[in-house]
């Protein structure tokens, strides 16, 4: 039992982990000097990238180095999945939820570092007070939530209504002061950073329009699988009123998931399956129990038969650094170069800058808005390097047909010198 305690742990550490990029580049590009949302164009909250105390000032500077970050989420999390179920139902539940937990967590791409990584210890710790009655923590954890992703504003109206029919108006409303003030703060800030209408457009206005029409992941069927089995495992619990709070908070949790259907983005439901599993199974015999546990455990065993590069970190591989030690021995640091397709991140490794001091995430739901911008910029404060990989793409798409002026702008002005791991290296003709 304490083996699959510990699993997900073991796993994480042993395991290829895959951090987002974002959480290097835009940490590194504010510690700059670039101005989020008006510089950097993003539409996500702000979180640990865009506030002067973000990732990179806290000594994050490789993708390899979040991997501590990743066990220590999943660590906190299986320790609040054990002490809410404890509250509710005692020890033997809670032993239960943790090892459900600890089967899943790795099967739900666990190996994934991204927002939605971190959301489940806001949410969890905003049930465990409201199960408390505590509703200021209850408040206080959901807001600091919210600024790290705006897709909980539903479970934090949805808490809201609970507490009124609970507790009344007035213990609601001061919970809404509570939840607001993270939000309030933001918004200052960015105010006096100049930057709020460029916030409200990309965080809001953008996720609304362009992204919502373009961004969106259709799921696959090994994802839908991986998806539906937890959750028919605990659907039973449905049945039990008092246990319907726990599906709602799980829901809501990942009410951003379903945009881009991928498991990552479903990580924070996990968490609460985990603790109706525990709620629900301890009343039932111990057969059906070693049932489900071996099932999900045959399930682990599958992802990590197919898993592959152990200890290795995703875009930080050998391959990775020979390009970053190729940019380094062609440009000093603070230097302005441009990336174009390749990894983003190899600004922070190689001590680089954006050309034109606008950056943003070569996509086609971004380009289509920012690409002449991005041009202008670059004509502006041409670079003396740009990166390139031809073969970039997403969702068969390849960056030579939705970012057509970039790649133009660069074969007539600069000329091919050296090809890095299929990455092509072009200097100015000037």
């Amino acid at each position: 039992m304490i083996l699959i305690y510990l699993l997900p742990v073991i796993i994480a550490l042993l395991r290829e982990i895959f951090v987002y990029p974002e959480f290097l580049i835009y940490p590194y590009l504010t510690a700059m000097g670039l101005l989020p949302y008006k510089q950097i164009l993003d539409q996500h909250f702000p979180g640990l990238m865009f506030f002067p105390v973000n990732f990179y000032s806290l000594g994050f500077t490789t993708l390899a180095g979040f991997r501590p970050v990743l066990v220590l989420t999943i660590i906190i999390q299986s320790m609040l999945v054990y002490k809410l179920t404890k509250k509710i139902a005692g020890a033997y539940p809670a032993l239960l939820a943790v090892i459900f937990y600890g089967l899943w967590q790795p099967v739900w791409d666990g190996n994934i570092l991204w927002i939605d990584s971190f959301l489940g210890i806001f949410t969890l710790l905003s049930a465990l007070n409201f199960c408390n009655k505590k509703w200021f923590w209850t408040g206080f954890w959901l807001g600091w939530g919210i600024i790290f992703k705006q897709t909980l504003l539903p479970l934090g109206t949805i808490v809201g209504i609970l507490i009124w029919r609970q507790a009344g108006f007035k213990k609601a409303f001061r919970y809404g002061l509570v939840l607001a003030v993270p939000s309030v703060l933001m918004l200052i800030y960015y105010y006096f950073q100049g930057s709020l209408s460029d916030f409200w457009f990309w965080t809001v206005l953008f996720n609304l329009s362009n992204y919502a029409k373009e961004g969106g992941l259709k799921p696959v069927f090994s994802t839908i699988i991986k998806l539906i089995i937890p959750v028919l495992i605990v659907l039973p619990g449905i049945l039990q009123k008092n246990l319907r709070w726990l599906y709602g908070w799980g829901v809501f949790s990942v009410a951003g998931g379903i945009s881009r259907f991928g498991l990552i983005h479903f990580q924070p439901l996990l968490p609460f399956l985990a603790i109706i599993f525990g709620l629900v199974y301890y009343k039932y015999s111990k057969k059906l129990i070693i049932v489900s546990i071996l099932t999900s455990l045959t399930i682990l065993i599958g992802a990590l038969i197919r898993s592959k590069n152990w200890t290795e970190t995703k875009f930080e591989g050998k391959q990775d650094l020979l390009v970053v030690d190729k940019i380094k021995s062609k440009v000093s640091p603070n230097d302005p170069i441009f990336i174009l397709g390749a990894q983003p991140h190899y600004y922070a490794l190689s001590q680089t800058r954006p050309a034109g001091s606008v950056f943003v995430f070569q996509l086609p739901w971004f380009l289509k808005l920012s690409e002449d911008r991005v041009l202008q910029a670059m004509k502006s404060d041409p670079p003396k390097l740009i990166i390139y990989d031809p073969l970039a793409g997403i969702n068969g798409q390849n960056i030579n047909g939705y970012a057509p002026e970039l790649v133009k702008y660069m074969q007539d002005n600069f000329y091919l010198t050296d090809v890095v791991e299929k990455v092509n290296f072009y200097e100015s003709r000037n």
